[in-house]
């Protein structure tokens, strides 16, 4: 059974406070409300968490209300939360993008099912696009030089990123080559697919966290701005004529992206991300 999460109306019981958390609302599970309970004497008294009260002391909050949320209220929260925490960190802004990523990877997948090749020819270059600002543009060239420079911990990490990114856009190119022929490349489409999920998820839920420890509110304001301004002069590729053929720069140039991959893995073999 999951835990109850909990949204808790309160007044702050501190006889001179003049600052905006007088009243207010919090959110958090059953059991943190009940330590926080236990922690001070008197009827509907808790002990206001850390870092809420702005005069830096642990306060007596009176509780007005206490509701029970919803799994949709719960989701609609947290949904909440993330896009007014985007508004100053950028790896928050990099996980709502990941939603038009995988918003994009669900059309393509079923144009992929209807066999659809005009539609997948259009789609996947809507993808290609997405990739190219968010991957290329936002996390290698703004955000990734500085981890090196303030989290060298993490490189072994930010390697199979990279790995990543290299390894998805070779696919997609080659997966565009083969569409020009009228061919549907099954094999390589399912490891497009499956790549950039587990990429996602690895990205969301390991990689984020991680590297948000290392990076001051600074640091943070500075990719946020570098980012925008990316995204600002982003000029997105048409798809072009199907029919017009070509060869992928990542097709001529396959000798180089296997060297490059080999040498990323290489440089995470002492690291357990090497193994995702």
């Amino acid at each position: 059974m999951s835990e109850k999460i909990l949204e808790i109306k309160y007044h702050c019981q501190h006889p001179s406070c003049q600052v905006f958390c007088k009243r207010g609302e919090l959110v958090m599970p059953e059991a943190e409300f009940n330590e926080l309970k236990a922690a001070i004497d008197g009827e509907d008294i808790f002990k206001s968490p850390r870092v809420i009260c702005r005069m830096g002391f642990s306060q007596p909050f009176k509780a007005l209300s206490v509701t029970e949320l919803t799994e949709d209220a719960q989701e609609q929260d947290s949904e909440a939360n993330l896009l007014d925490l985007a508004k100053t960190n950028p790896l928050a802004a990099l996980v709502i993008e990941h939603r038009e990523v995988t918003r994009l990877l669900d059309r393509f997948e079923n144009d992929v099912r209807k066999r659809d090749i005009d539609a997948m020819w259009i789609t996947s270059r809507l993808l290609e696009n997405e990739i190219m600002l968010h991957s290329i543009h936002k996390e290698e060239e703004i955000l990734f030089p500085l981890i090196a420079k303030q989290a060298p911990q993490s490189s072994a990490a930010m390697n199979v990123i990279l790995e990543d990114h290299k390894e998805f856009l070779s696919l997609l190119h080659s997966c565009r080559c083969a569409l020009q022929h009228g061919d549907i490349l099954d094999g390589i489409i399912s490891s497009i697919i499956t790549n950039l999920r587990s990429h996602i998820i690895k990205e969301d839920e390991e990689f984020f966290p991680m590297i948000d420890q290392e990076l001051s509110e600074e640091n943070k304001a500075s990719v946020l701005a570098a980012m925008k301004a990316k995204a600002a002069s982003f000029e997105p590729q048409g798809p072009g004529d199907i029919k017009e053929f070509f060869e992928s720069p990542f097709l001529n140039n396959r000798k180089e992206f296997e060297f490059e991959s080999l040498s990323i893995k290489r440089a995470g073999t002492d690291d357990c991300w090497s193994c995702h």
